[in-house]
């Protein structure tokens, strides 16, 4: 187990990928900054976007 992360923000540079975020929503992180959004487009943040969207 590892250290809680509930009520946590996340600080990045790139818009998380899919894995990245399905990680970050398991671990109840509450908030999720990052600086450029220029790899969303790419097939490997689609779903992200879709998930993060939902948990808001």
């Amino acid at each position: 187990m590892g250290a809680d992360a509930r009520s946590c923000t996340v600080y990045t540079t790139l818009h998380p990928c899919n894995e990245c975020s399905n990680l970050m929503i398991q671990s109840e992180i509450s908030k999720i900054v990052y600086l450029e959004d220029k790899e969303s487009k790419r097939a490997a943040y689609a779903a992200s976007k879709l998930l993060l969207k939902e948990v808001k």
